[in-house]
């Protein structure tokens, strides 16, 4: 017994001897406290690497192997060398990444890997990395146990780096869990090692990232808070019958749907985007996505060539045409469609101007902001401008929160006091605990901007944050929200189309 005992023993000592010359004493005590603490607690690191691909080394050939870039049409092969469902494969090629792979002689990839010029998430930082300009970022690189150490990554790699440089991409970055040591090695024989990024994450919790300064922090955003599924399909029917109701409102109040509103209101708002864009009234044909009953929109028709308006809702357009005699109003009457701002039914390149103006938070989730914001891009012309107006700030949500206790009431201020206080799981528990009593608010999102300014300029568009001036009507508006000011470059928006690519951050 004693002797079976101290067997045991000595192959605990010799495995964890081996673990211990294998991993690395920092990597193994993280896969022990990983066993410890199971999902509770996740804790790791990731180190990002980059290449310069203008003086890559040709692509050599490994013997057995065919690496080529691998289209939609070879989703077999692609299958057998990867470990996502199609499904998400699909997407990644709806959105123009490129994946490139070896194949064995049977046509089946061994070994896959996907580059992107728009931007894919670091799963494990909850964050995305969103290449600028001249930059490429590949991912979720995957080699069958066969088919290792045979040299096939090396190969792929090179590859991907003489591709780009046909693209005029300069540099390639990527990134490596610290808990894969083979991976580590495979990439520093490949590219130059940069910084590592270092997080904690508790329970279902955001994790605590530590280290960004140390990587392309210019590259790297972070992503909205994961919505329940649920909760975003209440958000859109609940702002849908807000929005629906202002239909039993007289027409003044449409615009705003609390109070009615001075025509004075109306003439500011539309002056504010008439001299943010410099709308010429000789040449401009102007887009007004969200523009309800049109009582702002009929001030802006005066001051350009031709406008279109666009909503969600039918029923505010019907009374738009009539809003004070708006046709009579202006030289060459506006046209009005009923369409959703995230998928704009107008070619590319159509509008001279653009602009929204208190919409993007009332949609169901960021990554809806986003999906309107890039569609209003994809149809301006070369050197065209879009403003994205009243966006509530993160960086002024202290003062926001001034603002609404200082007009809100006691179920208000109970309210904001509450939101302050409890974390999100007992909020999410409350709502589901007590449905009856706790509705879901019409929360407003507010956003990162400048995290949204660096995601723009990263896709080749200018982009500045502009204050609303201190003697414009809304004190709300001048204490708690900001604009976004986005200019095409004459070359046109770059690999907009349809694109859905990078995650939108968000408070």
């Amino acid at each position: 017994m004693e002797g079976a005992v101290a067997l045991t023993v000595l192959g605990r000592v010799a495995k964890t001897g081996r673990l211990l010359r294998e991993l690395g004493p920092v990597i193994l005590a993280t896969h022990l406290l990983r066993r410890v603490t199971h999902s509770r607690v996740q804790i790791g690191g990731v180190t990002f690497f980059m290449r310069d691909t203008t003086g890559a080394a040709r692509p050599g050939s490994t013997p057995g192997f065919n690496v080529r870039q691998l289209f939609p049409s070879d989703r077999t092969a692609i299958l057998f060398g990867s470990e996502s469902p199609w499904e998400m494969l699909w997407k990644r090629f709806q959105k123009g990444d490129l994946c490139f792979g070896a194949l064995d002689a049977e046509g089946r990839a061994v070994h896959t890997r996907w580059l992107t010029l728009t931007g894919a998430e670091v799963p494990e930082l909850q964050m995305d990395f969103v290449p600028g300009p001249d930059v490429a970022y590949f991912y979720d690189g995957y080699t069958r146990p066969e088919a290792r150490r045979r040299g096939i990554d090396a190969v792929v790699r090179a590859v991907i780096f003489e591709t780009l440089r046909t693209l005029g991409r300069t540099r390639v970055y990527s990134y490596v869990r610290n808990d894969n040591p083979e991976g580590l090695r495979a990439a520093a024989r490949c590219q130059q090692k940069g910084g590592t990024v270092h997080y904690a994450r508790f329970g279902g919790s955001r994790p605590f990232v530590f280290g960004l300064n140390s990587t392309p922090a210019a590259t790297v955003v972070r992503r909205p808070h994961s919505r329940n599924p649920d909760e975003t399909t209440n958000r859109a029917v609940a702002w849908r019958e807000w929005f629906e109701g202002w239909l039993k409102e007289p027409l003044a109040r449409r615009s705003i749907g609390f109070h009615e509103l001075p025509e004075e209101a109306f003439k500011a708002m539309a002056g504010h985007i008439s001299a943010t864009l410099q709308l010429d009234p000789s040449r401009d044909l102007v887009l007004d996505v969200g523009c309800d009953s049109a009582l702002v929109t009929r001030h802006v028709a005066k001051r350009c060539a031709g406008l279109v308006g666009v909503d969600f809702i039918p029923g505010l357009l019907v009374d738009a045409k009539r809003a004070r005699n708006l046709e009579a109003a202006v030289p060459e009457a506006p046209h009005f469609a009923a369409a959703d701002g995230r998928a704009l039914p107008f070619p590319s390149g159509t509008f001279a101007k653009a602009y929204c103006s208190g919409v993007v938070h009332t949609l169901p989730g960021h990554e809806d902001g986003l999906a309107m914001i890039l569609e209003m891009v994809r149809v301006l012309e070369p050197g065209g401008q879009a403003l994205v107006a009243a966006v509530p700030d993160l960086e002024k949500r202290g003062q926001a929160r001034q603002e609404a206790w200082r007009l809100g009431g006691l179920r208000e201020r109970a309210q904001l006091v509450a939101a302050m206080s409890l974390p999100r799981t007992a909020r999410n528990l409350a709502r589901r605990l007590l449905p009856g009593l706790i509705r879901p608010a019409l929360r407003y999102l507010d956003y990162d901007l400048q995290e949204i300014r660096t995601l723009l300029e990263s896709r080749g568009l200018g982009c500045a944050i502009v204050d609303y001036p201190a003697d414009f009507w809304s004190r709300d508006f001048q204490r708690t929200r900001s604009n976004l000011l986005i200019s095409v470059p004459s070359g046109g928006p770059r690999a907009l189309h349809r694109d859905r690519s990078a995650g939108f951050p968000r408070g």
